[in-house]
């Protein structure tokens, strides 16, 4: 949620940077320079998608391959 909201609101332009395995370093270190109260909002957020998708798709289990 985090990284497609900040590639979203293009907080690395385009012209800095196009390449999405850059922008996710650039994401990571980010994110790894906020604070805990910075994070929260977005451990709520991740924490109702996770319930969403629970409801959406009852039994899902995770099969790489598939």
């Amino acid at each position: 949620l985090f990284r497609c909201d900040f590639v979203r609101q293009k907080k690395v332009p385009d012209y800095i940077e196009a390449n999405h395995r850059n922008i996710s370093r650039i994401v990571g270190a980010v994110w790894k320079n906020m604070s805990a109260s910075q994070k929260a909002p977005w451990f709520t957020m991740a924490g109702i998608e996770k319930r969403n998708h629970a409801q959406t798709y009852p039994g899902y289990k995770f099969r790489p391959g598939y």
